[in-house]
């Protein structure tokens, strides 16, 4: 079973009546476990990270792929990438077995549905998968926010 985690982080303009964002995610595979066990184990740990962190708040867009998905203006821009991490680690904690994808950027995430994200994310990882193939080298390090 695949699945995609994304996050869109919004930053304090907002109030400016402009809203820039910085949207990124991963894809999941091989999860191994129910999904709706581990949603339910991943929103306790949202609770958590939202105490650490800032308010999470839900932002998925259904269309039948397994998805979880939150936007914040809360997150402080420094502590991003390492929610991104905290939020990987939750999700090989929990699905033992899963592969979890390095970060990607989602450039246009807000015209995409989630099967779209997902679909959009597999190709990223697979490209960066195909070219340490090739070049033979190890996998290139998470993609810095």
């Amino acid at each position: 079973m695949d699945a995609v985690f994304y996050f869109s982080f919004y930053n304090d303009d907002c109030d400016e009546g402009e809203c820039t964002a910085r949207h990124v995610g991963f894809c999941v595979s091989n999860i191994g476990v129910a999904w709706s066990e581990l949603e339910d184990n991943l929103a306790d740990v949202a609770s958590e990270l939202e105490l650490e962190y800032g308010v999470h708040d839900w932002s998925t867009t259904p269309s039948g792929v397994n998805a979880i998905g939150y936007h914040s203006s809360e997150v402080e821009p420094e502590r991003r990438d390492e929610l991104m991490e905290v939020w990987r680690q939750a999700f090989e904690e929990h699905a033992p077995h899963c592969v979890v994808s390095e970060v990607f950027d989602v450039p246009n995430m807000e015209d995409m549905n989630d099967a779209e994200i997902l679909h959009y994310l597999q190709s990223q990882h697979t490209r960066v998968s195909l070219n340490t193939q090739i070049s033979g080298g190890s996998p290139a390090s998470p993609k810095k926010m």
